[in-house]
This record gives structure tokens, sequence and C-alpha cells, in this order.
């Protein structure tokens, strides 16, 4: 497949930093939201302004999990061909030092996929229900990752409160045996020396 436009994609959870090489360098450099709309727009403006088929059309971006999902699914409905690399590898091969700019880090993927195109391992695009479904999958995770967070408070308070519970009840355990203690003995005491009873009483 012979590409002649490689698109660097920075990808951040609110926007996409695109830079876009061709054979003469650095053409293009803007942020778009990372938004299906707006990456639908963009991906077939670039088709009409470089008047290429998508097939001459690389887009290379990192790995950056669930923020990456609407890109690749975009350009794959669209036919893009799209390619996840490593930001370690990016980073030893072009050796340079990736400085926090999203700006920068995309015109340095975009170098990226022009200089080693003939490396390029191609995404393969997901069937919508696949898509969908590692989505839910993916979603389900994160909701019992919160129910155990908001759990586990009241967990450790319930295991506090049935401590000073199992506490108290021994205590009480405690009291009513002295108490039940000080009566025997007390009438143990009066059956053995009546001598002890006042006169005044009956």
């Amino acid at each position: 497949m012979q590409f002649t436009l490689f698109m660097g994609v920075d990808v951040s959870k609110e926007t996409l930093d695109i830079a876009i090489r061709n054979e003469s360098g650095i053409v293009s450099s803007e942020i778009i939201a990372n938004r299906t709309k707006n990456i639908n727009q963009y991906l077939k403006s670039v088709f009409r302004k470089y008047n290429l088929k998508k097939e001459e059309v690389l887009i290379c971006l990192e790995h950056t999990g669930i923020y990456s999902l609407l890109l690749l699914s975009c350009a794959g409905d669209l036919g893009y061909a799209t390619w996840v690399e490593d930001a370690v590898q990016i980073k030893q091969v072009l050796k340079v030092n990736r400085a926090k700019n999203d700006k920068l880090d995309a015109k340095q993927i975009a170098e990226y996929a022009f200089r080693f195109k003939d490396r390029a391992v191609l995404s393969k695009p997901e069937r919508t229900q696949v898509r969908i479904l590692r989505k839910l999958i993916g979603q389900r995770r994160r909701l019992l990752c919160i129910r155990k967070m908001l759990t586990l408070p009241l967990n450790e308070d319930k295991k506090f409160e049935d401590k000073i519970i199992t506490q108290l009840q021994g205590q009480l355990a405690k009291v009513a045996f002295f108490r039940v203690f000080v009566l025997i003995l007390g009438r143990f005491l009066l059956l053995s020396y009546p001598c002890l009873i006042p006169a005044s009483l009956p």
C-alpha cells in the first residue's frame, strides 16, 4: 500500500492535536474536539482538501486506551488506515525528548509515520457490535471499581461498630455477673449470720 499523506495524532480526553506530513514536510497542524462529529468532519475535509484516495492516507497515534477509540472507530468507518504505536518506541527511534507539548508530539508522530511507513502495523477495524461490547465491559469495570470504593468505608465502619458492640456486650456481661454475685453473696451472709440483720427489721 502506497501512503502519500501521514497524519500524526496526539490524543487526549477532550481534544486531538493533528499534524499532517507529506513528502515535503509538515503541511498542517490543527486541534479538534475528541467527538465523533468533529472527527468525521475533519477526516472528510482532509480527503477533499488533498484530493487523495483514502488508501493513500495513514493515521498514526499512540496507545491511549479508551480516549483513542472514537478516532479509531471513525477512521475505520471511513476507510482510513490506522497505525497505533507505542509512545516509548516513537521516542526511542526518533531519539527526541518528548516535551509535554501536544502540538509538537503530533508533529513527531507524523514524522515517525513518514519515516517508518514500511514498518506500519495497521489496525483492523472492529465490528460495531464488538466495539460496543468492549465499551460496555470497560464501563462495567469502572462501575465495579466505584462501587468498591464506596462500599469499602461502609464495611470498615461496620467492622468497627461490630467491635464496639462486642466490647460493650462483654462489659455488660461482666456487670451483670458482678450484680448476681453480689446478690448471692449477700443472701449467703444473711443466712449464715442472722445477727447481721438489724433488730428494727421484722
